[in-house]
């Protein structure tokens, strides 16, 4: 290929305490609760203010969050790579925007903006979210829910993303488990002469139809392999 192109998925082994829509110790018991039930459209539609709730909760502990050193590690490898570079991740914070990512696609949405279900306009939206939000293109009130991909729903800019996968030289999977999806699909997408390789920071995560597999912190492992990546390019 004329150029490298190179492909990466970060997914919440990369994020601080597991992520934004993990688990935390100091989650009260109707947040525990909900874990199972916010991403299912008809727990929306049933009760959509305890819905909202729960993820009013969440996009406010996320302004408390700061990109680790795996998101710096991967805006470095994207300022320097001599190719193409798309950066695909399945968390729906905002933590590569805020350490400096040009672009990222956030495959199941993203936590700071919201949709109506009106017009179906997206909007930047950081504050939260009730029957009383209103959108700022038709002016509706109470039609405003998370930009989220919930069970059921399309994954985004998968078109793109494919493109992207079937003329790639490498693709890495970065905290996210390489047997299961989004990671294991993706790999069927990607030529059978590119490099594939995953970094696992859960124990016991398998990393089937990889070339590579490394296991670690994602801080230290990310930062490495994008030491060692760029290296190999003289950049």
């Amino acid at each position: 290929m004329a150029r490298s192109s190179i492909v990466v998925l970060t997914g919440t082994g990369i994020c601080p305490d597991g992520g934004i829509m993990a688990a935390h110790d100091g989650d009260s018991l109707w947040e525990r609760q909900l874990l199972e039930e916010v991403t299912v459209p008809m727990a929306y539609r049933q009760d959509p203010l305890r819905v909202q709730g729960f993820y009013n909760a969440r996009r406010r502990r996320l302004a408390d969050l700061e990109p680790t050193a795996a998101h710096l590690a991967l805006v470095r490898l994207e300022a320097a790579w001599p190719g193409d570079f798309l950066l695909v991740t399945a968390n729906v914070d905002d933590l590569h925007e805020r350490a400096g990512s040009r672009a990222p696609i956030h495959l199941f949405g993203e936590l700071l903006k919201a949709r109506c279900t009106e017009c179906h306009h997206v909007h930047p939206w950081a504050e939260d979210l009730d029957f009383s939000s209103c959108c700022p293109s038709c002016a509706t009130l109470g039609q405003l829910r998370p930009h989220l991909v919930w069970y059921g729903e399309p994954p985004l800019e998968m078109e793109r993303i494919h493109a992207a996968l079937a003329q790639c030289s490498c693709f890495l999977a970065l905290g996210t488990p390489g047997h299961l999806h989004p990671a294991a699909g993706f790999l069927e997408d990607v030529p059978p002469l590119a490099r594939t390789l995953v970094v696992s920071t859960g124990p016991g995560e398998e990393a089937s139809g990889f070339q590579e597999h490394r296991a670690g912190p994602a801080d230290s492992e990310v930062a490495d392999l994008v030491a060692e990546l760029l290296a190999a390019h003289g950049s």
